[in-house]
């Protein structure tokens, strides 16, 4: 009996879940799609998409690691596999998995984006990121790696000498949004923290778009993926499983609506 109530509650949890993820996420993404561009000087408090040019904000630029270049914003992977690691993994044909060590790292403060003369704030964190690679180092075996990045795994709190020998693999990839990108974003314009209530010449000097728990928040260098938070192949990841799970919970239902004894007493 206990088997048949447990299986009763597992697909009834798995596809409310599944389900439920999948139409929230549908929902999030029309409600993204119908949502129309702002232009920078009529933004307000809520939801906004706008698109402009990305800006320094206070003339704060950072050194990009890999390019060298100054930018606003970056991120950086750093992934290091073991040469043998990928040598077990292309034998068993992927049932095992290799070791790596991964690491993902933003740098970047707050920056502007400008639209027909009109800046607003942005503060990055928390965003879901579509922006372009601007550089890329692959280390392979007997390669020597540049002092730049050796000093970029130290302070990634990756020791750089444990892997630095003939069978580690290290690939390093920056993405990074410079002065004069154009960008994509969807978010929330909230009250901008830097500036004293009441100070503003404009609105818009008082507004900061940022993360919200609760809505979506995308910075893109395309334009389609400032539309929404998931592709399509996420809802249909979640919503498939979910009606699979919602027939298995109906049928089991039936099953013991028509024949309750026969349902309790299957092992």
């Amino acid at each position: 009996m206990i088997p048949q109530i447990l299986a009763l509650a597992f697909c009834g949890f798995a596809s409310f879940s599944l389900l439920r993820k999948s139409f929230s996420e549908f929902y999030e993404k029309r409600r993204s799609e119908d949502l129309p561009y702002s232009r920078v000087r009529s933004v307000a408090m809520g939801r906004v998409k706008v698109q402009g040019q990305a800006k320094p904000y206070q003339d704060e630029l950072i050194k990009a690691p890999i390019s060298g270049k100054d930018c606003v914003f970056c991120e950086y992977i750093i992934v290091i596999t073991n040469i043998f690691d990928m040598l077990l993994e292309v034998f068993s044909k992927g049932r095992a998995k290799g070791r790596r060590t991964y690491c993902r790292i933003s740098k970047g403060r707050n920056f502007m984006i400008e639209d027909e003369g009109a800046s607003v704030l942005v503060n990055p964190g928390g965003a879901e990121k579509h922006i372009r690679q601007s550089g890329a180092f692959f280390a392979f075996p007997f390669r020597r790696i540049p002092g730049r990045l050796k000093d970029l795994m130290i302070s990634s709190g990756l020791d750089y000498k444990r892997w630095l020998d003939a069978f580690s693999d290290i690939t390093f990839r920056e993405f990074a949004i410079f002065p004069g990108d154009k960008l994509y974003i969807l978010g929330v314009a909230s009250d901008n923290p830097h500036v004293a209530e009441g100070t503003a010449k404009h609105g818009f000097e008082d507004v900061c778009i940022m993360r919200d728990r609760f809505a979506p928040f995308i910075i893109s260098h395309k334009p389609r993926k400032a539309f929404t938070s998931t592709s399509k192949l996420t809802i249909f990841a979640t919503f498939f499983p979910g009606m699979a799970f919602l027939i298995m919970l109906i049928l089991l239902i039936i099953f013991f609506i028509s024949n309750p004894a026969d349902f309790l007493a299957f092992p």
